[in-house]
């Protein structure tokens, strides 16, 4: 049907079509190389990125945790060094009430014994015992407001260490 010159023209017309859809394709497989690539590179990047998360939650939580466990560790020796104050100064003032009392009442004894006669509506008790007795509670109470003031002092100190410990951590 078509001879000649016409022929040939028709035959290079559907030979450049078919070379431009054979390009087409090919171009269309290289950009769909290219774009799976490029999500192959992106799924990359957002899984290093979900592991740099992973691991600064996992830094974020060991230091929380190390924080948590040395405040424990400054409220255990707090407690404990509390505990000793308390029970060195109990210890202490026992000690110094019972010899105030011994030598108060040594030094007075021989002097009141002969004055201490008991009168009409009086029990007979010994001034100086009545004194010591005295003496002996206000040390007695001076010994636990100096315990109160030592477990203050240990239970500021332990605020301090702990704000030290938490503040070391967030340089």
């Amino acid at each position: 049907m078509l001879m000649g010159w016409k022929g040939y023209v028709a035959a290079a017309g559907a030979g450049a079509i078919v070379a431009g859809l054979a390009v087409g394709i090919g171009q269309g497989w290289r950009h769909d190389a290219a774009i799976s690539a490029m999500v192959a590179t992106h799924a990359q990047v957002m899984q290093g990125y979900a592991d740099a998360a992973y691991q600064a939650q996992e830094q974020a939580r060991q230091e929380e945790q190390r924080r948590i466990t040395e405040m424990e560790r400054i409220r255990n020796e707090t407690d404990q060094e509390v505990a000793r104050v308390r029970a060195d100064e109990r210890a202490a003032a026992e000690r110094r009430v019972q010899h105030a009392a011994e030598e108060f009442a040594a030094r007075n004894r021989c002097t009141a014994s002969g004055t201490s006669v008991a009168g009409a509506g009086q029990t007979g008790t010994d001034p100086l015992d009545l004194l010591a007795e005295l003496f002996s509670r206000a040390d007695d109470r001076a010994g636990e407001l100096a315990a109160i003031a030592d477990g203050s002092r240990v239970a500021g100190l332990a605020c301090e260490a702990a704000y030290d410990t938490l503040r070391a951590g967030t340089r």
